[in-house]
């Protein structure tokens, strides 16, 4: 056993890991990308990002403490990755981390729609001051947001398929959006999310970013970061007054992911103001 390096703990595990990181034979990968306090990695075929606790849950995470700095502790892009049920090395970068942790289920199951939606809603637009930093107007202007609040399928998937890979950063934000706009779907029992979500993932290889390509395909399962699953209750289920700071907290993830991927979450739950009006 490799004695020499780093050891750490991890926090928790996603259990969406379970198909390839509990495989008794183990697997071999490789470092895809280093940030100030994450690593993405390619096991098995899969996207596994080792993150911080301090950003919640990921549907594809194993967090650690909130001191994880793995620049500090030599890991390169490039580098050989050995995992298995228990544990998972980088030897290059002297990092080894115990797998033996509490499982987070990234599954969003859905909530009851309170009759107060449409007030809800619009407390959370107004505490995501600035919305969605989309190029080009791509989101209001003829595309997905006008789809969606007709509730036109085959158009909902055509214009979220145009936003694919849309503009800078780790997750493009037409990516984020789109995310966004499946998790709100899911978050209210929306039968179209798991289909709208497998459509644009089937869509998205090779055409956006391999972290973006991993987030469309655990949302074709259902599985969403911890932090949807916050403003999901926060929506929903809890007291008014909590809206704000959930939305507060949700819009700090990233440069503008947070920002993005909550328009899309806001705007599939119009969905559900429009149907509410409807039945009144």
């Amino acid at each position: 056993m490799e004695n020499r390096g780093v050891l750490r703990r991890a926090v928790t595990v996603s259990t969406a890991l379970r198909p390839f990181l509990g495989s008794a034979a183990g697997a071999d990968g490789v470092v895809l990308s280093v940030y100030r306090s994450a690593v993405n990695l390619l096991v098995a075929g899969e996207l596994v990002t080792l993150a911080s606790a301090r950003g919640g849950g990921l549907p594809n995470g194993v967090l650690l403490a909130d001191s994880f700095e793995p620049v500090a502790l030599g890991v390169r892009s490039g580098m050989a990755v050995a995992a298995s049920a228990r544990r998972l090395d980088i030897p290059g970068g002297l990092l080894h981390v115990d797998l033996v942790a509490p499982q987070w289920d990234p599954l969003l199951r859905p909530s009851h729609v309170p009759a107060d939606i449409g007030g809800r809603v619009a407390v959370a637009r107004g505490a995501l001051a600035g919305g969605t930093l989309i190029a080009g107007g791509r989101l209001t202007d003829g595309g997905l947001a006008p789809a969606a609040r007709k509730r036109r399928d085959s158009a909902i998937e055509l214009a979220g398929t145009g936003l694919i890979g849309l503009g800078p950063g780790l997750t493009p934000s037409g990516d984020d959006v789109l995310v966004g706009f499946t998790a709100g779907l899911s978050a209210i029992g929306d039968p179209r999310a798991r289909r709208l979500a497998r459509a644009w993932a089937g869509a998205a290889t090779g055409r956006t970013t391999d972290v973006a390509v991993a987030f469309h395909r655990a949302a074709a399962r259902g599985f969403y970061a911890e932090r949807l699953h916050v403003v999901a209750r926060a929506l929903l289920a809890g007291p008014v007054e909590a809206i704000p700071e959930a939305i507060r907290l949700a819009a700090a993830w990233g440069a503008t992911s947070g920002s993005d991927t909550l328009a899309g979450f806001l705007l599939a739950l119009d969905t559900a103001t429009q149907r509410r009006a409807v039945a009144a």
